[in-house]
């Protein structure tokens, strides 16, 4: 079984596909188990989907907007 740090280093391989398939089972297995990981997992889907609406709605899509930054830096710190 896998720890819950394993699952936060393997979210971003996880969310694109690019986890084998064995590893992903444990991966789903484990969230199935603890609700502290399922919670992560659907704050880090939240987070990528507001990024990226924001940088479909910002002028200069190589450039978020510093708030956006700022907030998702405040997330990862609490």
């Amino acid at each position: 079984m896998i720890a819950c740090a394993e699952l936060e280093d393997l979210t971003a391989n996880y969310l694109e596909g690019s986890v084998p398939r064995p590893k992903r089972r444990e991966l789903e297995m484990h969230m199935s188990e603890c609700g502290g990981c399922r919670e992560f997992l659907a704050g880090y889907r939240r987070t990528v989907w507001v990024a990226r609406q924001a940088l479909e709605m910002s002028s200069d899509p190589e450039q978020a907007p510093e708030r956006l930054v700022q907030a998702i830096l405040g997330s990862l710190r609490r």
